[in-house]
């Protein structure tokens, strides 16, 4: 099967009173779309049960992140 994903950052800079300082609000976002990529069927024929059936996937759920930095 194929495999696809998008993750997104999104950041803004709030400049402070104080010279050269900042503060950031970051968001990120990974595998933004909620995409399942499903893994390979299975190969043994030993294991007729799951022989060419798809059980489990190789990326996780949506995750957001939120985060707040002070640069000085």
């Amino acid at each position: 099967p194929g495999f696809w994903d998008l993750d997104l950052a999104l950041l803004k800079d709030f400049k402070m009173p104080w010279e050269g300082h900042k503060i950031q609000f970051r968001t990120d976002a990974i595998n933004v779309f909620n995409h399942t990529n499903f893994s390979n069927p299975g190969a043994n024929l030993l294991i007729p049960a799951t022989f060419g059936n798809i059980t489990s996937d190789v990326n996780g759920p949506r995750v957001l992140q939120l985060g707040l930095r002070y640069l000085f």
